[in-house]
């Protein structure tokens, strides 16, 4: 959400551009260097995509676009119980959970907080695996753009997605 409020991106458009500079630059460090192990550079380095993602299929299209870890942070607050009232920065969660206020963290009920989160967690876990298993994969991460589709003209020029029919 930082980038769409800073620079008016949204995150799933951005992965794929985001994907080739940190390829690039770690190409470049490689070249400039040859005393690493380009294995051990590449697998250092993570590209995490965060903000907007929320549900399973753009957490699958972040990850086939070039994402290592997606951030569903938003997602696990509200499956605690959260109520998205932006009070988090200011310490005064209604709901107990983001907040050091002894008056309102005796709000939130831990047990079903937690039971709330594991619950959650177990059905995107299944249904992300889900998804891969409907393209033939059975492993996170073996995705990639061509498994995408898309009949948005303007997602097709920004991300790279193929249009629906190619």
């Amino acid at each position: 959400i930082s980038i769409l409020n800073h620079a008016g991106q949204y995150t799933i458009p951005s992965i794929p551009a985001a994907r080739k500079a940190v390829d690039a630059s770690l190409k470049s460090q490689y070249q400039a260097n040859q005393a690493y192990d380009a294995s051990v550079l590449f697998d250092n380095v993570d590209l995490i995509a965060s903000g907007g993602i929320y549900t399973v299929s753009r957490a699958f299209k972040a990850l086939a676009l070039g994402a290592d870890l997606v951030g569903i942070s938003t997602a696990v607050l509200v499956a605690m119980g959260c109520t998205t009232c932006d009070q988090c920065s200011k310490g005064k969660c209604v709901k107990g959970i983001a907040t050091q206020d002894e008056e309102l963290e005796a709000k939130l009920d831990v047990a079903k907080a937690s039971e709330g989160v594991y619950n959650f967690l177990r059905r995107f876990d299944h249904d992300l695996k889900m998804l891969y298993m409907d393209c033939g994969y059975y492993d996170y991460g073996s995705t990639t753009i061509e498994d995408l589709r898309t009949v948005n003209p303007s997602i097709n020029q920004m991300t790279g997605i193929k249009m629906q029919g190619e």
